[in-house]
């Protein structure tokens, strides 16, 4: 009886090994859902501002990950380094979280969760305001830092469309001249300091103080420089000379006004003070 006794613990602990074998491996298996890429793997990672992109992981140094886009190396921190989700992946989001979302090609933006319906989920891309509709899969939750760098570059975005909803004008009676210095349009929206090598009553061409081509531009994209003394007020946009010639003018928008200064706030929430002949008025 005793010999019984003991045989039949001795076999309900090799019972409980066995079941603790396999919850550790299960256990595992969870972890390792969530693991780091390691060398070879595709994975998804930061590349700008705007968005992720996907390359394989060629080294890992500590913390650091060297990824090839393309033909292109990139060293990136290990917590922007994301494994490419698997086929029928779900991730837990809801409205108004920020995520990346697979676009096209490599390219996964930042995006806002607009609504999760099922299997799909649908997003806003911030970089371009798009509404798009996307698998669970193609849905990378990203880490709290990141998340607050979109949230403000989303404030960047929605300040410049604002602003750029108007454009800033010549004086009706302006006529550009051969020699004159001027703040032209160089792309859309986009305004430099050039100089007039040659006019007609309807167009310029301007000669850029970068390496830029030279460019013919009818005359309600030249500006006269240094601008005509303008009256702005509280919450008007601007463009504004920055503090090389060679910049763009940027957008700002006006939070007082004093005398023949101007203090002003721009697109990253940085604030500066400007003076007449160095801003025009956007309306």
């Amino acid at each position: 009886m005793r010999k019984l006794l003991i045989l039949g613990l001795i076999s309900l602990l090799t019972a409980c090994g066995q079941a603790g074998k396999s919850g550790s491996t299960e256990a595992e298996k969870s972890a390792g859902a969530g693991a780091k890429p390691v060398v070879g793997d595709t994975a998804v990672f930061k590349f700008s501002r705007q968005g992720y992109v996907e390359g394989k992981v060629q080294s890992i140094d500590g913390t650091r990950y060297k990824m090839m886009y393309g033909q292109s190396p990139q060293t990136v921190d290990a917590v922007d380094v994301y494994p490419l989700p698997k086929p029928e992946a779900k991730v837990d989001v809801r409205p108004g979280d920020i995520v990346v979302a697979h676009r096209r090609d490599a390219y996964w933006p930042g995006a806002e969760v607009k609504s999760v319906n099922g299997d799909v989920i649908e997003v806003q891309i911030i970089a371009e305001g798009d509404i798009v509709n996307v698998p669970h899969e193609k849905v990378i939750k990203i880490n709290s830092a990141a998340v607050a760098e979109f949230k403000q570059y989303a404030q960047e975005v929605a300040f410049l469309k604002a602003a750029k909803t108007g454009r800033p004008h010549p004086p009706s009676d302006y006529q550009p001249k051969a020699g004159q210095r001027v703040v032209a349009e160089w792309t859309d929206k986009t305004w430099y300091i050039g100089n007039v090598v040659a006019a007609s009553p309807s167009k310029a061409k301007i000669k850029w103080p970068a390496s830029f081509p030279e460019s013919q531009l009818t005359l309600d994209k030249v500006l006269p420089y240094p601008a005509p003394a303008a009256s702005p007020k509280a919450n008007d946009f601007l463009i504004v000379k920055q503090d090389s010639e060679n910049q763009s003018f940027a957008y700002a928008q006006v939070t007082a006004v004093n005398g023949n200064s101007v203090e002003v706030k721009l697109a990253d929430g940085k604030t500066r003070t400007v003076k007449q002949g160095d801003f025009y008025v956007v309306n």
